[in-house]
């Protein structure tokens, strides 16, 4: 009932293995626009207010992935991997199971798309096609899977920046020496630069945009 512009190359394609520990991504891009897999509100935006918009997957209390949700109007989640944006590997949740949407106003949103095994909100099961606005850090759950799941709008925290380091390098065993630990400073830094660059539009685009709308004045 709803999605938004998008192309093959900006999308995740996150893929949540609930056999691993982690998930892993999907080499294949899901072909076709969002607009040819589903169709949109008339609330959503052209281009997310949310720049920094972000899905943190769960296991446990361990984070095992961060699919940055800020490029593209809409996300579609679900178990057909031709289809979907972020792919749910878990037998009780549907093909086109939900999909998570950038409002006009700023905001984003959860629809159910008749699934099957459910969403839940916190503890609130939606309603078949049903919206509900997301807050920050509000758990998601999709029918029996055992990862939660939040949404987080604000910069990333140091616990992300970690994440990122322990995904980007290798298992290393013993005390570190004074140049690992430079070493370590300098990957945070560039950890840090990596998940920005992940996400959305920065200010100067939207500058260029203001002043190409007001005739540059």
């Amino acid at each position: 009932m709803f999605g938004g512009g998008s192309n093959a190359r900006s999308r995740s394609n996150a893929v949540v293995n609930e056999k691993g520990a982690s998930p892993v991504r999907d080499p294949e891009r899901a072909p076709g626009t969002v607009e040819s897999r589903f169709d949109p509100p008339s609330w959503i935006a052209t281009r997310p207010k949310q720049i920094f918009a972000r899905l943190k997957i769960f296991k446990g209390s361990e984070l095992v992935d961060i699919v940055p949700m800020s490029k593209n109007p809409a996300y579609l989640l679900g178990r057909q991997k031709e289809l979907v944006d972020v792919l749910l590997e878990h037998p009780t949740i549907s093909r086109k199971h939900a999909a998570i949407v950038h409002h006009v106003n700023g905001s984003c949103h959860i629809i159910d798309l008749g699934s099957t095994g459910g969403t839940w909100v916190g503890p609130t099961r939606l309603a078949p096609h049903e919206s509900r606005q997301l807050s920050e850090g509000i758990t998601i759950v999709f029918g029996q899977s055992t990862r939660r799941y939040s949404m987080c709008f604000g910069m990333p925290d140091k616990s992300e920046v970690v994440h990122k380091q322990r995904s980007n390098r290798p298992q290393s065993s013993g005390r570190p020496s004074k140049e690992e630990r430079a070493k370590k400073k300098q990957n945070a830094a560039a950890a840090m630069g990596s998940l920005l660059g992940g996400y959305g539009s920065d200010e100067d685009d939207h500058d260029s945009d203001d002043e190409a709308g007001n005739g540059g004045a």
